[in-house]
């Protein structure tokens, strides 16, 4: 069996669908399997894949259309790319990022949520508009539906009306970067930021509406100076879109010093600092999964996530559980962990218990399993 990745999310920088195809398509190569991958002008192998990648970030406007891009070819274009005369009876085409570009293989999508749909309100228009389209047809034209949790399996069978026995929960995992370190393998990165062990808190997002980041700012902005103390909330990644309501509150945060934001980090820095605060704070409206929850778990580091969806099923009793509008309820959770060294003990203890659950090489062997059946 050969098996066929969309290699456009290993585009850097990678985003979660980018980091679920580099590692499931590394894990299948592990189980014996060849995995091609294709990216804007070829087909093969990662290296393959990553001239590819280089080559196109070289060419500029006009010139770019003049290339022979693989995401706008009919099945036959693809065929040629593999140097295939008719359709592959042992190839599966698995879609990593929703939407297949393309039908004509036997092919699996991997639907991460439907917040497009729930809350569309939530995301750019352009998005909203692209997704509606497509995504009955995934449910229609795919042999099978790959998702993340019970809790968008569950949606996909209500919204989209695929019968249960054509979907398949593969849970993710943390990557094994995220693992406990003591406050000596992690001071050099908390120098270069400024920061102390475990005197921070920690959230981890786009700041964008689903994320809610205005309950942890107006949890952390209501909490007297005596609460917090000398503890800064610490935000890493991208600014995102539709936080203009917040602007005013995110600047009054950042002056009182109460607040401050480290965009993109390294990988290796983020591993630190994950594994050096005191408490991950992931107060998501809705996720399919929630990575951030599980990295926070395996690097022995509490975790405050919502009591929705999939954060719930995530957290699986080792969290934190608050009401996703309640500041106040937030802002009495982070009190707890910042004074209760009994209470972040215990929530360490657990969540390191509960990450072990979720692996990578069990999404891989469960992913191979559908694979075989089609």
């Amino acid at each position: 069996m050969q098996i066929l990745l969309n290699g456009l999310s290993l585009h850097q920088p990678w985003s979660g669908i980018g980091w679920y195809t580099h590692i499931l398509g590394n894990q299948l190569s592990k189980l014996g399997r060849e995995v091609i991958y294709w990216g804007h002008t070829s087909a093969g192998s990662r290296e393959d894949l990553k001239r590819d990648l280089a080559a196109v970030d070289r060419v500029q406007g006009k010139s770019l259309a003049k290339l022979r891009l693989i995401p706008h070819l009919q099945p036959k274009g693809m065929y040629r790319y593999l140097k295939l005369k008719r359709r592959p009876k042992n190839i599966v085409y698995h879609e990593t990022n929703f939407i297949p570009r393309m039908w004509g293989f036997k092919t699996v999508a991997t639907i991460h949520d439907l917040s497009i749909l729930r809350y569309p309100e939530l995301h750019p228009i352009a998005r909203v508009k692209f997704m509606q389209k497509n995504l009955t047809e995934v449910a229609e034209k795919s042999e099978h539906i790959i998702t993340i949790s019970s809790t968008i399996k569950d949606e996909i069978r209500n919204i989209l009306g695929v019968p249960e026995s054509k979907i398949t929960v593969t849970y993710l995992a943390a990557r094994e970067i995220f693992h406990p370190r003591s406050s000596t393998e992690v001071a050099s990165t908390l120098s270069k930021f400024g920061l102390r062990h475990r005197r921070f808190l920690l959230m981890n997002g786009n700041f964008e509406p689903r994320k809610n980041l205005r309950l942890i700012l107006g949890a952390v902005n209501q909490m007297s100076a005596q609460d917090l103390g000398d503890f800064q909330l610490i935000h890493i990644g991208p600014q995102g879109w539709q936080n203009e309501d917040i602007s005013d509150l995110v600047t009054h945060l950042k002056k009182s010093g109460r607040l401050r934001q480290l965009g993109y980090l390294s990988e290796p820095d983020l591993a630190d600092l994950v594994s050096a605060a005191r408490a991950m704070v992931f107060p998501s409206k809705y996720e399919g999964f929630g990575l951030p929850i599980v990295e926070a778990m395996a690097s022995a580091t509490p975790v405050i996530t919502t009591n929705y969806g999939a954060m719930s099923e995530v957290a699986g009793g080792a969290a934190k559980l608050v009401s996703g509008t309640d500041e106040e309820e937030l802002a009495q959770a982070l009190c707890d962990i910042i004074s209760d060294d009994e209470k972040f003990q215990s929530l360490q203890t657990a969540g390191i218990a509960r990450a072990k659950h979720f692996s990578w090489q069990a999404c891989a062997e469960q992913t191979l399993k559908v694979y075989e059946t089609l």
